[in-house]
């Protein structure tokens, strides 16, 4: 991992401590809620760490907007975001992915991570 990725992965932990920040294998981030509902998110191409940082608060900014504007979500207070880092390899570039823990209608909660094989969320505590 370049260090400027490191850099970008300790800064986002320090930012949102209890966010789950981690690396992703591959250039894709899914996920499933405890409905058996998945979602793919989207990443952005990381060109430095302070663009990744810029562009991660105008996305946590819309998306709280959005959330206040849409009846029944909530965002998860204390496990906001689920972010992603994919390193980059020979066929894609480093991204950051971001996601809303969004609470739907009071009970669908997003719980596991990953793909082909999903895994725990493990948020820090």
């Amino acid at each position: 991992m370049e260090p400027d990725l490191t850099t970008l992965l300790e800064t986002l932990r320090r930012m949102y401590p209890t966010s789950l920040v981690r690396t992703l294998p591959e250039p894709a981030m899914f996920l499933r809620s405890n409905t058996g509902r998945t979602f793919h998110a989207e990443g952005m191409q990381v060109l430095s760490a302070e663009s990744a940082l810029a562009y991660a608060s105008a996305y946590m900014r819309g998306l709280r907007e959005r959330i206040a504007a849409t009846a029944d979500y909530q965002l998860n207070e204390e496990h906001p975001w689920i972010i992603g880092i994919h390193p980059g390899d020979l066929t894609s570039p480093p991204l950051i992915f971001i996601f809303g823990n969004i609470i739907r209608s009071g009970k669908e909660a997003w719980v596991e991570l990953g793909y082909p094989r999903y895994e725990a969320l493990d948020f820090p505590s």
